[in-house]
């Protein structure tokens, strides 16, 4: 078994159901309704759980509610005016209106059928409402104050309505006339309470004014007026049929009515006499109540199905009497308030004593949140302790005592046996010896320590009065926790004077002084098995400090406000500690680590407490929650071990299964398992076996829609990676042709799936656009390598048309063009059936030409303005020119002989001057693209033999072997004023020129432009 915790769930939960308010209770008195701020809880009146809740969390408070005596609506209205009608039972809201009202509603009311519910506002009007019908009936105004209570008059034959306001009278409103029928004015303070006879016929009506009076509605004025002597909170009519005989009542047959006073004493009152009969003192009110001159009992409801009354406190408590002996059957808490301490007490912890912001203790039943509220001090109880092997409970409180209780799980209450006076200020802190309850000691704000022996105290049956056996001011500050080492020898004690000290057990002597903390110290506690101490500060840390030297071993820091509490568990190894950032945290002492962070509070969280064998802890908050946890370490380390063998199996199986190649199957158990890795191995397998795409798109075709929505889930992640994006593209094209769009559409996550999806896909596609622009340049880049000097019709080539300026490179191209030019000008002149039939051979004759001439130029030296100049051309140029003179480059169609020659008789000689003017711009073009340290490298040879100028193509490169190139620097550098020029291909200069010498004569030019003129207008 692991002893070290991991993590704690929560069991159970209270939450405060009311918080101030008038209650109701339904009319079968199954349910109780209590407004909790914008909402209104239903609790069970039997189990006193919360069952449902009404009520939406944008609306503000819930100023006022009524439930119709069908139990089937429940109407609320907020701070805003708003009216909503609620199906309580099935949690539906049926329908919502604006009150017309101009102030707060205080109270609201239904008639006895449930058509019909009276609003009365603080603007002090009444309106009327016809809920079935869904309009307002009736508006009255005559009130001078806020609506205080009102009630339908019961079987009459007229329709009455009678309310009360801060104008002390009663109003009668006939709903027949829409009119005010009477006045009655008998009070003298604030009306709180009308109760109608079973026959209608009478009326009672209590107030703050102490008096009850009787009203006659047959003639609509006062019986008599009967005294109370106390503020008259509530009045119930006693029923006749009920034997009331533990009330001392003398006739059954005699009216008597319940009345509950502010001061919580509910009395029964003869109303034809005015006698109270019988009186019980229901709450107690403490000293702050009387001094401040407080109501304790804010509402009494009698509830007739369940035969009880109901008592409402002003410290939010649910008091349920028996309605025949007045005795109590049920308490509820509606509230903790502020939970300052809460410990667990009784043999198996099966309740909670809890210490909240009130004079009174509370003690709950863990499993069902039963409450029993115990009264005994006069003043808000601070601190709780328990000896948890005996029962007994220790309490220290702002009225500077200190009580020892006794609990009684028979009733799940506590008795008082003792009470120890002594301290002149709050008592802060109140701690049980460990070994045997045999002291108990205590400090507080006087920074006093003291030292109760308590073993007198159970010599009598009464309350015992406990002596102090020591005393010892302990700090120059307030005491803010105390507690006992294990073996009783050592008592610790913490102060805001940023100290913790250690004394003598026996004798209250100090033992010594740890100092560290900035702040003051809120909690000790000795470790259980250690010779240690932890301590908890304002400044945020929980320290432990070692006995024998006083050293401070560890510092744990994790918390970002006070640490209002530590405790140690699992036999000292770790640590829990909450603190005023609302979070509860499991360290590890030894790794120093904080193994666990639970933010379950929203307040400061001012208490933890665990049960004796450290299975379950209770935490507590500022704001009335309570909290049971469980630990459930090794509960999840089997479940673990559980999943790890499961999980092995079922790789197991989906392995045998891939390898089966059962690949369906493996897909849904890749799912079932939310392995995307897996279920992408599994395609994978499919796609490489044989027609692997078809077999991939028969298996996706095969899934059903939860698999395929959790297949495309697995997608996004797939189509993250660009090794795998391509399965998932795949995988999305397949259920994009398989699906319809409302089978897509109906897919769970759908929406988030494409949302992943989409960016990743962009991207994709962005990069693969990329990488075909790229591949595509490549290709056009190679194709026009080897296509230099291709097809001489083609009219607009990207490849360089001159090879440079020098005289000599034009005459010999203008030579070519000129010989080419004529052949085209004979053939030109035929017809066009000729010309079309004759273009192959005329394209030959031209290579021939070319060939010819480049032929018998090749080795040729020529002078021109006493320059030598050697001009070499190989005659595999011209074989590359025959072969690629057809090719077509792949992005611009190079045209073929026969298209130029159609396009040629269409335009004629078009090219003219603005030819000659393109050729010389690219030329100039060509000469700027000359690698530069091509061109460095020819110059400086050239320069070591003289004034040499060495220009070359950037395709010379390509075209020219480097045997060539090196031939033509040796001829030059024989030499001493040398120009060398190569030349790429006379076709390139053709094909970008449109058959043109890039050099032609002024003469020539003439000639060629006249023929052009003749050739159109034969042709025009």
């Amino acid at each position: 078994m692991n002893v070290l915790k991991s993590n704690l769930s929560i069991v159970s939960k209270y939450e405060a159901f009311y918080t101030g308010g008038r209650i109701q209770v339904s009319n079968d008195g199954k349910h109780l309704f209590c407004p909790c701020s914008s909402k209104v809880t239903i609790l069970e009146t039997e189990t006193g759980k919360v069952v449902k809740t009404i009520g939406q969390d944008e609306d503000e408070e819930v100023s006022s509610f009524c439930v119709s005596p069908d139990d089937k609506h429940l109407v609320l209205v907020t701070r805003t005016l708003l009216l909503r009608q609620w199906d309580w039972q099935a949690g539906m809201l049926v329908r919502t209106w604006r009150a017309v009202h101009t102030g707060p509603v205080s109270s609201m009311l239904f008639d006895g059928t449930s058509t019909l519910l009276a609003t009365g506002g603080s603007d002090a009007t009444i309106k009327v409402w016809d809920v079935v019908e869904q309009y307002c009936t009736h508006n009255f105004k005559g009130h001078q104050g806020v609506i205080s209570v009102m009630a339908f008059r019961p079987e009459s034959s007229q329709v009455q309505l009678v309310s009360a306001a801060d104008d002390y009278k009663v109003r009668v409103w006939d709903l027949v006339t829409s009119s005010c029928v009477a006045i009655m004015d008998s009070h003298y303070s604030l009306i709180t309470s009308l109760v109608f006879s079973a026959d209608g016929t009478a009326m009672y009506s209590g107030g703050r004014d102490s008096i009850l009076v009787v009203w006659d509605m047959e003639k609509l004025a006062v019986r008599r007026t009967l005294p109370v002597f106390e503020s008259v909170e509530s009045v119930m009519l006693l029923r006749d049929d009920r034997d009331y005989s533990d009330l001392d009542l003398p006739s059954p047959d005699c009216p008597h009515v319940l009345v509950a006073s502010s001061k919580g004493n509910i009395r029964v009152i003869n109303t034809l006499t005015g006698r109270c009969v019988h009186k019980k003192e229901a709450i107690t009110a403490t000293a702050a109540d009387e001094a401040d001159d407080d109501q304790v009992v804010t509402q009494a409801i009698h509830v007739p199905a369940i035969d009880s009354v109901v008592i409402v406190t002003y410290d939010q408590n649910i008091i349920f009497y028996d309605e025949q002996n007045l005795s109590v059957s049920k308490q509820l808490s509606g509230s903790a308030d502020e939970v300052l301490d809460v410990q667990f007490v009784g043999e198996d912890d099966t309740h909670l004593v809890v210490a909240s912001n009130s004079a009174k203790l509370k003690v709950f039943n863990v499993s069902t949140w039963a409450c029993q509220i115990v009264e005994g001090h006069s003043d808000i109880v601070l601190a709780v302790a328990v000896y948890a092997k005996t029962g007994l409970v220790a309490t220290s409180s702002k009225d500077s005592t200190v009580r020892l209780w006794k609990f009684l799980p028979e009733t799940g209450s506590l008795f008082c046996v003792a009470v120890c006076h002594g301290h002149v200020q709050a008592v802060s802190s109140v701690a049980f010896s460990r070994k045997s309850p045999s002291f108990i000691v205590s400090g507080g704000r006087d920074s006093t320590l003291k030292l109760w022996p308590i073993e007198d105290a159970f010599s009598s049956d009464g309350l015992t009065e406990l002596t102090c056996r020591a005393t010892e001011r302990g700090h120059e500050k307030d005491i803010n926790c105390i507690t006992v080492a294990p073996n009783d020898k050592f008592i610790a004690t913490g102060s805001q004077d940023k100290t913790a000290k250690l004394w003598k057990g026996s004798n209250l002597s100090l033992a010594g002084v740890f100092r560290g903390h900035s702040r003051g110290v809120w909690c000790v506690q000795f470790s259980p098995v250690d010779q240690c101490l932890a301590t908890s500060s304002t400044d945020g840390s929980v320290r432990i400090w070692s006995l024998s030297d006083l050293s401070c071993l560890k510092t744990f820091e994790g918390h970002d406000a006070s640490v209002l509490k530590v405790v140690f568990v699992s036999r000292g190894m770790q640590l829990l500690s909450v603190g005023s950032d609302g979070l509860l945290k499991l360290w590890t002492i030894k790794t120093n680590d904080c193994v666990k962070t639970y933010d379950e509070h929203a307040a400061k969280v001012w208490c933890v407490a665990c049960s004796q064998d450290e299975e379950r802890v209770v935490t507590a908050d500022a704001e009335s929650n309570i909290i049971l946890w469980k630990d459930v370490s090794e509960q999840e380390g089997e479940e673990i071990l559980l999943k790890q063998e499961q999980q092995v199996l079922q790789q197991q199986e989906l392995s045998n299964l891939i390898h089966e190649k059962r690949y369906l199957k493996a897909i849904g158990l890749a799912i079932t398992l939310e392995q995307p890795y897996r279920a992408l191995t599994v395609m994978k397998e499919i796609l490489f076996d044989v027609d692997g795409q078809k077999k991939l798109e028969e298996t996706l075709s095969k899934l059903r829609p939860d698999q395929i929505d959790a297949i495309l889930r697995f997608s996004v992640a797939w189509n993250t990676n660009s090794k795998h994006c391509h399965l998932a593209q795949l995988l999305l094209r397949v259920v994009l042709q398989t699906l319809s769009p409302a089978d897509i559409c109906g897919l769970p996550n759908i929406r988030s799936t494409v949302e992943g999806l989409l960016p990743y896909t962009e991207r994709h596609f962005q990069r693969l656009t990329r990488l075909y622009q790229q591949s595509r340049f490549i290709e056009y880049t190679w194709q026009c390598s080897r296509t230099v000097g291709a097809s001489p019709t083609a009219p607009h080539s990207s490849q360089p048309e001159a090879l440079g300026e020098d005289v000599l490179s034009q005459e010999r191209v203008r030579a070519v063009g000129n010989k080419r030019h004529r052949s085209r000008s004979n053939s030109g002149s035929g017809s066009d059936s000729d010309s079309d039939s004759d273009s192959a051979s005329e394209t030959n004759e031209n290579r021939a030409d070319v060939t010819e001439d480049l032929s018998h130029s090749d080795g040729e030296d020529e002078i021109v303005q006493g320059t030598k100049v050697k001009v070499t051309q190989r005659s595999k140029h011209v074989e590359a020119y025959s072969k690629t003179s057809s090719e077509v480059a792949p992005f611009s169609k190079v045209p073929s002989d026969k298209e130029s020659r159609k396009d040629h008789h269409k335009k004629g000689e078009m090219a003219g001057s603005k030819g000659a003017k393109k050729r010389s711009n690219s030329a100039g073009q060509v000469s700027q693209q000359d690698s530069p340290s091509s061109r460095k490298k020819m110059k400086k040879n050239a320069s070591k033999k003289g004034s040499v100028t060495v220009q070359t193509d950037t395709d010379v490169s390509v075209l020219d072997s480097p045997s060539s190139r090196k031939k033509m620097k040796k001829n030059a550098s024989k030499m001493g004023s040398v120009t060398v020029q190569t030349e790429t291909d006379v076709s390139v200069l053709e094909r970008k020129n449109g058959r043109k010498s890039k050099s032609e004569s002024i003469s020539g030019q003439k000639s060629k432009t006249t023929r052009q003129r003749r050739r159109q207008k034969e042709l025009g």
